[in-house]
């Protein structure tokens, strides 16, 4: 599936993002996020708050949904020449499936899936 995903991104079903783009979006991304949230920030956040409850399967801790919420923040906040902004949309279009990836990481042991997962998200938005 996902290999058809990134042909038609490639083919320039919008006519928008070049290859570079594409081939961006769907491999650096995943990548560098994931093998930081959840991967060394997620260690450390675990080691600093234990307590953790299983939440299908995964152990899910207060540790976990901080990084979720600063993956969120990540994205939502900027600075421009007003300032800081603050974007509630992409907080939430990041933090939210910020928190599967937390699932898929915890549950597997193993940041494969999460960056597989967000690779194929970020790669399907420049289908569009």
């Amino acid at each position: 599936m996902s290999a058809l995903f990134f042909y038609m991104a490639i083919s320039g079903a919008d006519g928008r993002d070049d290859w570079e783009t594409v081939a961006f979006q769907w491999t650096m991304p995943g990548l560098d996020e994931e093998v930081f949230y959840r991967g060394v920030l997620l260690v450390a956040m675990n080691e600093a708050f234990a307590k953790r409850i299983s939440i299908l399967g995964a152990p899910i801790g207060f540790g976990g949904l901080l990084t979720s919420a600063l993956f969120g923040l990540a994205h939502g906040l900027s600075f421009g020449p007003g300032g800081f902004e603050f974007e509630l949309g992409f907080f939430l279009m990041t933090g939210g499936p910020s928190i599967l990836l937390l699932w898929m990481r915890e549950k597997t042991g193993s940041i494969l899936l999460p960056v597989i997962a967000h690779n194929i998200a970020n790669g399907a938005f420049t289908m569009f």
